[in-house]
């Protein structure tokens, strides 16, 4: 991110674009990343509930 924050000091007006509208999509990604992704993760990592209780009822490998 920060590399594309240097192109955003460029002179050249389409690489100070470039940089700037990068660094900011890259920023809004990281942010929807941690804030999404780990409610995501629990929404599609249920199972029903007659699966937990065959497991949890199966005796112990020991």
């Amino acid at each position: 991110m920060a590399g594309f924050l240097v192109l955003a000091m460029s002179d050249f007006r389409l690489n100070s674009d470039m940089g700037q509208l990068s660094a900011l999509i890259i920023s809004i990604a990281l942010v929807v990343d941690f804030v999404m992704l780990p409610a995501l993760l629990m929404i599609f990592d249920r199972k029903p509930m007659k699966a937990r209780e065959t497991v949890s009822s199966a005796a112990p490998l020991v």
